[in-house]
């Protein structure tokens, strides 16, 4: 699969990773705060009626936006053309269930269970999936990729919701389901925008350079982009982990123990992040060389992207220290904010200097976020998140 079509693929996953996203309605991030603080016996139903109504209301989101964006490329007379992104909204509804049971999973601190579907087994059986195909000599294009995602993510779909219902069973037994559906989607609607930009902002990012550049430029920029992801990890791993403890620490109070937590993650993520960095930059050329050619003027946008990923980790988990003690609006102004500066900075530096640009406005976006999500942080929760700070706890939420 050379660049142009390796472009395709991209494309079509970024559309799919960003809709995706936006059908759990807030649903994914609801699930870390909702359900851990309804663990008391009485409130139960809360936590069943909880997760019948994400169910209900992602999946139906996800089929309505399928719906949509078949009936538009359709429209536009091109459907064999943009067959990848005919596969890709396929596999949203069954990619959504998957993504709100996971959340609901990590909610109930299983986290084999919430990370071995989504975040393992997924990328794993496709490679599987590919291997295996490359062995038959049999063509590999950007939609025979996505058809090998779309088979494992129903797969792992069915697989996570017998095995969820399965460790549920008993605890909502004799439990009647209630619903507040009203609140759940009052938190949820500003989280898609604030976990958009948080979790998202690589795709968005790739979007907006693919509308710019040609598709072999934008298959070296997502190179670039993906091979530095892998120094998101720690940052995603400890995200993951804490964020229930943050939930049970502000509903109780405990704002040194929030503090503590935050700083905790911070030295967790940040060390092991600039490990990564100086890996990237003594063989990242030799990683770019033995993807092809092509890829090689990716290495000065990797660098940047690198440097940007280990800036960011200087602080605790800052978008879920705001949004799960009641922040989320103070975090969706800065969203705002952070997807105005992209809507300038991507296109004119990535139009100006190639990937190059796109990657300097990656970098100055992610920045500038990290920033103005950190002074969030200290002034309304009154902690200080930093790796290597004075503590500055003066109020509770």
């Amino acid at each position: 699969m050379g660049a142009e079509e390796l472009g395709r693929f991209v494309l079509a996953m970024s559309w799919l990773w960003l809709l995706a996203h936006v059908c759990g309605i807030g649903f994914y991030n609801g699930a870390l705060k909702f359900i851990p603080e309804n663990q008391a016996p009485e409130r139960l139903g809360s936590v069943r009626g909880f997760i019948t109504a994400g169910r209900l209301v992602t999946g139906i989101a996800a089929l309505v936006v399928m719906v949509l964006g078949v009936a538009i490329i359709f429209a536009r007379s091109k459907p064999l053309a943009d067959l990848h992104l005919l596969i890709a909204l396929a596999i949203l509804p069954p990619l959504v269930l998957l993504r709100f049971d996971a959340s609901v999973a990590r909610a109930h601190l299983w986290f084999v269970l919430s990370s071995l579907t989504a975040e393992v087994l997924r990328p794993v059986l496709v490679l599987i999936l590919i291997v295996l195909a490359l062995w038959l000599r049999a063509p590999i294009a950007a939609e025979h990729i996505l058809f090998f995602t779309g088979l494992v993510v129903v797969g792992l779909t069915l697989t996570q919701v017998l095995v969820l219902r399965a460790r549920l069973k008993d605890r909502f037994k004799n439990v009647q389901p209630c619903y507040e559906t009203s609140t759940w989607v009052r938190f949820g609607l500003p989280i898609v925008l604030i976990d958009g930009v948080a979790a998202y902002y690589p795709d968005l990012s790739i979007l907006l350079v693919g509308a710019i550049l040609s598709a072999g430029d934008l298959a070296a920029y997502n190179i670039a982009l993906r091979t530095a992801a892998f120094l998101g990890f720690a940052a995603a791993a400890v995200g993951v982990a804490v964020s229930p403890r943050i939930a049970a620490l502000a509903s109780a109070g405990d704002m040194r123990g929030l503090e503590t937590l935050a700083r905790h993650a911070a030295h967790m993520t940040f060390w092991p992040t600039l490990l990564g960095v100086f890996l990237v930059v003594a063989v990242g050329n030799l990683i770019l060389a033995t993807l092809g050619e092509q890829f090689a003027v990716a290495f000065p946008a990797l660098v940047i992207i690198a440097c940007a990923q280990a800036a960011t980790c200087i602080a605790g988990p800052l978008v879920p220290l705001l949004y799960l003690t009641g922040h989320q609006h103070d975090c969706l102004r800065i969203a705002f904010l952070a997807l105005g500066v992209t809507a300038v900075l991507v296109p004119s530096l990535a139009w100006k200097f190639g990937i190059t640009g796109a990657a300097a406005a990656y970098a100055g976006t992610v920045i500038c976020w990290t920033a103005l999500l950190y002074r969030a942080v200290r002034d309304k929760l009154g902690i200080q998140p930093l790796i290597s700070a004075r503590s500055t706890l003066v109020r509770g939420i």
